[in-house]
């Protein structure tokens, strides 16, 4: 306790002395405001060594996060896509009729083969397919991805389908019906496989007849799905909080540093010791709304990373 009080009074004399010499007029309030700042540089670990507790009421001038830790940044979600080798029949002179709903049952009834959950149709996804069949005949390509770089899940996000998992079948050539079609498809390894995923929960099909390389053909599109829906989601509602937070988190520092200013500047007692007050309050409510702001960053985060662990686990 001593070598504190000594350490105090160590540092009052060299105050006076230097505002003696430097002409510089001193009062009370004044000298226990510096001394109060000389205090708050004192780390800790040397009060504590020295016998003392601290002040709990003592703000530094100046914000500081170090004691909460990083912020935890806000983290994104996986997606997957398959799509095997499309899949082209050398043209014959047989054609038949295709149909959406044909397919479909075919498809469902090639799962229930091997006991897989049925596929329920998705409009959406039905939109997808039947874009993704009109652009290739338009731009006569037979690809996944388009020339102009759009692929499956490019595709499944602009009709608003939000998935987990994705994934595309295409066929081209003269089929004789629904059957023969996924004959062809089943025959293949690639496309069974996305044809009997039990991780899929839906399914669209678009199927048309037009012109490809100069040949009247078909186009058979089955676009597969695993919907956003089937995993927990992180709160749409706490992200924009935590956004909030960070707008007047740094409005907060601005203010902070502005007032700092302010103090360094001042000259009047008065002046200074209420600028001094309305510093600290602005203090403790900074602090407190960075913890704020990581804790919901954490309950956010937390909700992201069940979310990718589901995902994950379907992806597998």
């Amino acid at each position: 306790m001593w070598k504190f009080f000594k350490f105090l009074l160590s540092i009052v004399f060299v105050i006076i002395i230097l505002a003696y010499f430097l002409h510089v007029p001193l009062s009370w309030s004044r000298l226990q405001g510096a001394l109060e700042n000389v205090r708050a540089l004192v780390p800790e670990k040397v009060l504590t060594f020295l016998g003392q507790t601290g002040n709990k009421n003592t703000k530094n001038p100046s914000p500081s996060t170090s004691p909460l830790g990083i912020i935890p940044a806000l983290q994104g979600l996986s997606e997957k896509i398959f799509a095997p080798s499309p899949l082209r029949i050398a043209s014959n002179k047989e054609t038949g009729n295709l149909t959406r709903s044909g397919v479909i049952s075919l498809t469902n009834a090639e799962r229930a083969k091997v006991s897989v959950p049925a596929l329920k149709e998705n409009s959406l996804l039905d939109i997808d397919a039947q874009k993704k069949m009109q652009d290739m005949f338009a731009k006569q390509y037979f690809e996944h991805v388009s020339p102009s770089g759009v692929g499956p899940g490019d595709l499944a996000k602009s009709v608003g389908y939000d998935y987990i998992i994705v994934g595309e079948n295409l066929a081209l050539g003269n089929f004789k019906d629904d059957a023969t079609l996924l004959a062809a498809w089943m025959a293949s390894e690639g496309h069974k496989e996305n044809i009997l995923q039990p991780k899929y929960k839906e399914i669209g099909v678009a199927v048309g007849k037009g012109l490809y390389e100069g040949q009247e053909t078909w186009i058979a599109v089955q676009s597969f799905g695993l919907p956003a829906t089937a995993c927990p989601a992180p709160s749409i509602t706490l992200k924009a909080k935590i956004e909030s937070e960070d707008g007047e988190i740094a409005s907060l520092e601005k203010t902070l540093i502005a007032k700092k200013a302010e103090i360094d500047a001042s000259s009047d007692d008065s002046t200074y010791n209420k600028r001094v007050v309305e510093y600290n309050a602005l203090v403790t409510e900074y602090d407190s709304l960075v913890e704020t702001r990581q804790a919901d960053a954490a309950v956010y985060n937390e909700g992201v990373r069940a979310s990718n662990a589901c995902r994950q686990k379907a992806a597998v």
